[in-house]
């Protein structure tokens, strides 16, 4: 919030502090949140093996060049934030030859994906499945006709069914063909041999594995015990895996895996283990042909991942244990020949894609990256690790074990993620240095207690590794540097538990001496090594304690023996980790030191002989774990400081005045604050001889990412031009010509698009080089006067600014189209808030008329800005003359919110142009209306979508073509925001090139599209003051419009979240719109029995029965019970707001009820936790409903007391069938049966 930076007694003019670093490029940006499963197939017809994967993003597949490198992701199938593509199948469903596509999102909806044959996948169709909790999908032939079918099975009521495949991407009806309490997995083979699929189920409950026998053309005997078994299984895979040519079954049960041998029969009797152990969760098997001997082997593997053991077939079946295949954790092991070698592979399928190249014997080299990147990086870093005499990245991930590094090709230009080390557990600390002194760049490497030194062979390699520290104590940090004066690098840990630092000296070769202590104090969280006093040697500084916590400093005499610790100063509390620089900030020949901590960013000017002063704060703000630097960022002679940390705040930067002054902080780049950029390191990246930023995120919110900014500091490399109406067309802006604000400019191939500002500008800070300069003009009305349309600039040092590129549009079609608006954040029951009445001119022509808001009385009026002309009743207007192009007419009502009494009532506006001709004459209108439920809630910072939509799921109609977002915020802190910043990232379904700003209550100073689809709104200078000062007057909103691609599916959900930023703090992020695409044609609504005699239809929001085609009075209820013959109908509204009329039931054998013939409905069937038992008539005083196990035993007795329907409790029931039976006087009047399920 607002209020937490304290003002400095320097700081830079506003455009000082503007776009100094480029929009974040990325090294690698994860392609999935996360993995969910991969499928090993050959997509694009070259005979290789490629991945597709499903994850939180969508589905998509990467194609193999054949020796196990792999392209960038191909999309397949997106899905917006919030929603998740869980499962994904392939198979040749159209029987062209090729693998097929299908994809299921949130459990509901299918969608098909036809191949060419050459890897472009078509959509085909979205199916619907009822609310079903689908585990498991596959695409199977299972009919016998050489197409792939849909099979999948709903693990709430074990059901499992097929919808065979029509040979064009389309499926038919759901048919059932079993059913098996908690069906999780399931497998397609043809168990029998009789040339058909059998499908095999397993899963919660079901306690072993089940069988549905195909007899033919996809008629299926109902679900039969195949392997009987004490716990669930988990994963049933099938293989020859005794040689006898007939296909046997291997399952994994939690703590045990295991085969059975198929007696040719498709029976199942012998077990044999592959291994038992109490406190495994085994959840599969990987399968393969690891030693080449041409048997199948088996790598079981947990749930949350292991270190691979393999287990060798000596081809009878018979396992034995090798050992692991690599110490790295894997997910879901799976083999193919990746590279083309005639081995079969290790790949991990789940997290992250990776291979490993295994060299026909069962030995696998490094892993090698498919897709994903590292989660939970624990740093990044800069090294030249390959000789090449640039700065390589290097990344290191917490959850994947692997250090991995990223090739400079000199101009900032990265290749594909290259793994060092994939052999370490828990991650840690990542330190570059040339340990051994043969000129490469090693590193040191902290995972847990241990750290090793692993050697570089001088091509980017890791060549040996070698165990520094294996004592119990926990590593907190770590430095590398040449304490003793000897030329190489020495290496020092602070450690927890036992509770101390250590030195450890380099013999010059990369081996260590044994290690000394130099500190002892409880839990140092530190150790930077840095030259505190200026002497020239290193010194030691730390950050430890307990209760009382302290920032020390420990002198070095020069061989590296260290003296006494010196207290700089303490805090009470604290904690976290802490890490210090030494610099002379304010240019007096002394070094001074600043601390990064829990207190925020702190300075010891330094007075000298090694004393110094209290703390002077720079930043107050908490920080942990940080990565802190002394730079020089903007070539001015100084040091400035740069950091980043775990806190949640960001990469930044805090500029020195030159006496030791430092600015507010400064984002390297806006973007990534939302994402945490919690990682950085410093150095020329693009060799242009200034820092550059490489910045790294680790947020656990499934989103990590390494990139790098550029140093624009002083860069003299720009393009710059203005838009501007032509209105004489003689191709010049002449006076009295005005801006065309708002609209994009490309340069290729820079990739970052600006939009001009209010005034029409541009600039575009870029590096040397050539580009091409257009403007692809939002609408087809204006054309350019200018020439050329394209400007080729070529930026040197000899010429480093290209200004002049200036556009300018005449009008070609005289239109006049206006956009009307009314933005309010109705606030709290009688509060004062902001109701904002606008018009924008998007037409060719400049309208004059009169503007008319309209309030709702409710509303009390304070004032308005401008007043308005005339007034009548709650209609307020004013006359407009000539509103010009592309600029907005807004009127700023202070309003009294209705007080609580008014709550739920519907506040209602509405905003009118009258165009009129110079003779007072109408020549036509516009209006816009507008309501809003007074909730006497108020969230200040929060966003809107025009149209709203139905529901939840804010359905609107599929043809839906524009949607406009209202972003409200306001500054609620102690203090006024220099800036405010707006991120707002596009959904994929969105047209970035079609953004059309329509209102605002504050001119944006920039607005920018960056390359990952962020829409970065900038009110740089905007002084917006706190909401204690001033409510309104810390209110604020920006409107804006954007086109859907075209061609959505149905069911496509839109979602749209926004980042609030004001100054530096840690951004405010606003709720969920969401928008979902639906065709009402394809709604569909039917009538069943249920239960003895009730009708039943499908589920939506609301009901109404007709009978014969004419309206029930009160029958609006999803169930209903019939008292007469007749055709029944349904009108559903369904809860995407569809309204769709089920075709007739007929009812043809109802007589007059009697409570003899009582009739009963169940929802839901199955259950979970309760259920609502209906009956047609309220039973009497006496009646008891039973319910009994399948042995016949009461497990539950409820008297009948006059009710018409009651609510089952699960409480404590298990997982299986029971029935519900209504007694009176001893006598059944009805039953049914009820499933539970969890």
């Amino acid at each position: 919030m607002k209020g937490l930076f304290t003002l400095c007694a320097f700081a830079l003019a506003p455009a000082a502090l503007m776009a100094q670093f480029s929009p974040v490029r990325f090294v690698e940006e994860t392609e999935f949140a996360l993995l969910e499963f991969g499928l090993l197939h050959d997509y694009d017809g070259d005979g290789d093996i490629d991945m597709a994967m499903c994850s939180t993003e969508g589905a998509g597949w990467w194609r193999n060049d054949g020796t196990g490198g792999f392209s960038p992701v191909e999309w397949v199938h997106r899905v917006p934030f919030g929603m998740y593509a869980e499962l994904l199948a392939a198979g040749d469903m159209d029987g062209d030859g090729d693998i097929d596509l299908l994809s299921a999102v949130n459990y509901t909806v299918m969608y098909s994906y036809l191949n060419d044959g050459t890897g472009n996948f078509s959509f085909v169709d979205s199916i619907q499945v009822p609310d079903y909790d689908m585990r498991d999908m596959l695409l199977e032939d299972l009919d016998g006709d050489g197409k792939a079918d849909i099979l999948f099975g709903d693990y709430f009521s074990g059901m499992v069914a097929y919808r065979s495949s029509l040979g064009d991407g389309t499926f038919g009806p759901e048919q059932v063909i079993g059913s098996l309490p908690g069906a999780m997995d399931l497998h397609v083979a043809d168990i029998e041999g009789d040339g058909d699929n059998d499908v095999l189920i397993s899963g919660y409950g079901s306690m072993g594995c089940h069988i549905c026998v195909n007899q033919g053309g996809g008629v299926f005997l109902d679900a039969a015990l195949l392997i009987p078994s004490t716990t669930d299984i988990m994963d049933v895979k099938t293989a020859d895996m005794n040689g006898d040519g007939d296909l046997d079954v291997i399952t994994a049960a939690y703590t045990t895996s295991r085969w059975y041998p198929n007696d040719g029969a498709g029976q199942f009797i012998v077990e044999n283990t592959i291994i038992q152990e109490p406190g495994l969760d085994l959840w599969s098997n990987g399968l393969g042909d690891i030693d080449g001997d041409g048997d199948m082997d088996a790598v079981p593997a947990t749930y949350d991942g292991q270190v691979p053991v393999w287990y060798a077939n000596d081809g009878a079946g018979n396992f034995a244990a090798v050992g692991a295949l690599t110490q790295a954790t894997t997910f879901r092991p799976a083999f193919a020949d990746i590279d083309g070698d005639g081995d079969e592979d290790l790949v991990q399928v789940q997290r992250n894609a990776l291979w490993w190249p295994n060299d026909g014997t069962g030995v696998m080299a490094t892993s090698k990256i498919i897709a994903g990147t590292l989660r939970n990086l624990a740093t990044v870093g800069l090294a030249d690790m390959d000789g090449d005499g640039d700065q390589d990245a290097l990344a290191a991930g917490v959850l994947d074990d692997r250090i991995v590094m990223y090739a400079n090709d000199g101009t900032g230009q990265f290749g594909g993620q290259i793994t060092l080390l994939d052999t370490m557990s828990g991650m840690g600390e990542v330190v570059p240095g040339d340990l051994d002194g043969d000129g490469d760049m090693d590193m040191v490497v902290c995972s847990g207690s241990l750290s090793y030194a692993c050697f570089n062979d001088g091509t980017g390699s890791i060549s040996s590794v070698q165990i520094v520290d294996n004592d119990p104590g926990t590593i907190k940090g770590t430095s590398v540097g040449d304490v003793d004066g000897d030329g190489d690098l020495d290496l020092i840990h602070a450690e927890y538990n036992p509770n101390r630092i250590r030195l450890w000296r380099n013999t010059g070769s990369g081996s260590f001496d044994p290690p000394v202590i130099v500190f002892s104090g409880f839990n140092p969280t530190s150790c930077d090594l840095l030259d505190a006093d200026g002497d020239g040697d290193l010194d030691i500084t730390s950050y430890y304690g307990q209760n009382t916590h302290y920032f020390i400093w420990i002198a070095n005499d020069g061989s590296g023996s260290y003296g006494a610790a010196q207290v700089l100063g303490s805090m009470s509390g604290g904690g976290g980790q802490c890490s210090a620089i030494a610099l002379d900030a304010d240019a007096d020949g002394v070094r001074d030191l600043v601390y990064v901590s829990s207190e925020g960013l702190n300075m010891y000017r330094g007075l000298g002989g090694g004393t110094f002063s209290a703390a002077v704060n720079i930043d107050p703000n908490y920080m942990d774990e940080s990565d802190a630097f002394p730079i020089d960022l903007d070539s001015d002679g100084d040091m400035d400081i740069a950091l980043a940390e775990k806190s949640g705040a960001g990469a930044r930067y805090y500029l020195n005045g030159g006496t030791g002054v430092f600015s507010s902080a400064t984002w390297f780049d806006a973007t990534w604050l939302g994402d945490m950029a919690s990682e950085l390191s410093i150095g020329d990246l693009d060799g242009d001889g200034d820092p550059d930023a490489l910045v790294g995120n680790m947020n656990g919110q499934g989103f990590y990412a390494v990139g790098w900014v550029e140093n624009y500091f002083n860069s003299p490399y720009h393009i710059d031009g203005t838009l501007f109406h032509d209105v004489n067309e003689n191709g010049a802006q002449d006076v009295g010509e005005g801006p065309l604000p708002f609209v994009a400019v490309h340069a290729d191939p820079v990739a970052s698009v600006p939009l001009t500002d209010p005034d029409g500008h541009y600039s575009i800070l870029t590096d040397p080089g050539d580009y091409e300069v257009s403007v692809p003009f939002p609408n087809a009305w204006w054309g350019l006067t200018t020439s050329p349309a394209t400007y080729n600039v070529q930026l040197t040092t000899g010429t480093p600014v290209s200004t002049g590129n200036d556009f300018g549009y005449a009008p070609i079609v005289d239109t006049t189209v206006v956009e009307l608006g009314i933005a309010a954040n109705i606030g709290v029951c009688g509060d004062t808030t902001l109701v904002y009445l606008n018009v924008m001119n998007v037409g060719t022509s400049q309208p004059s008329g009169t503007f008319c808001g309209m309030i709702d009385t409710l509303f009390t009026i304070i004032s308005f800005d401008p007043p308005p002309t005339s007034v009548t009743g709650n209609m307020y207007c004013w006359e407009i003359d000539s509103l010009y192009y592309y600029t907005p007419f807004t009127i700023v009502a202070e309003v009294v919110v209705p007080d609580a009494s008014y709550m739920g009532t519907l506040l209602v506006g509405g905003a009118q142009l009258t165009e009129t001709d110079g003779q007072g004459n109408v020549l036509q209108t516009w209006q816009e209306a507008w309501a809003i439920p007074l909730t006497c809630s108020y969230d200040p910072n929060y966003k809107e979508v025009e149209p709203k939509g139905y529901g939840e799921a804010g359905a609107v109609d599929i043809d839906t073509e524009r949607l406009e977002y209202t972003i409200h915020f306001q500054n609620t802190g102690t203090a006024s925001a220099q800036d405010v910043v707006l991120v707002d990232r596009l959904a994929e379904e969105i047209d970035p090139s079609s953004l059309q700003v329509l209102a605002y209550s504050h001119a944006p100073t920039a607005i920018n599209l960056e390359t990952d689809r962020d829409m970065v709104i900038r009110f740089d200078g905007i002084q917006l003051p706190d909401s204690g000062t001033t409510f309104t007057g810390s209110q604020g909103f920006i409107r804006f419009a954007v086109d859907l691609v075209p061609g959505l599916p149905h069911a496509t959900v839109i979602e749209n979240t926004s980042n609030i930023h004001f100054d530096l703090n840690v951004p405010v992020i606003t709720n969920t719109t969401v928008t979902t695409l639906v065709d009402c044609a394809l709604a569909e609504a039917a009538i069943s029995l249920s239960g003895s005699s009730a009708l039943e239809v499908t589920e939506g929001d609301a009901y109404q029965w007709y009978l014969n085609a004419e309206p029930i009075a009160a029958a609006t209820g999803q169930v209903f019970f019939p008292n007469e013959n007749g055709s029944y109908t349904c009108e559903v509204t369904t809860t995407y707001g569809c309204i769709v009329m089920t075709d007739p039931y007929q009812v043809t054998s109802v007589s007059v009820p009697l409570i003899e013939n009582l009739r009963l409905a169940l929802l839901p069937n199955p259950m979970n936790a309760t259920a609502r038992l209906v009956f047609s008539e309220a039973l009497r005083p006496g009646d008891r409903v039973q319910l009994l196990d399948t042995r016949g035993a009461e497990v539950m007795s409820v008297p009948g007391n006059g009710a018409s329907s009651i609510v089952i409790d699960r409480d404590g029931l298990v997982n299986g069938l029971y029935m519900v039976r209504v007694l009176r006087a001893g006598a059944t009047l009805a039953t049914l049966r009820l499933a539970v399920v969890d």
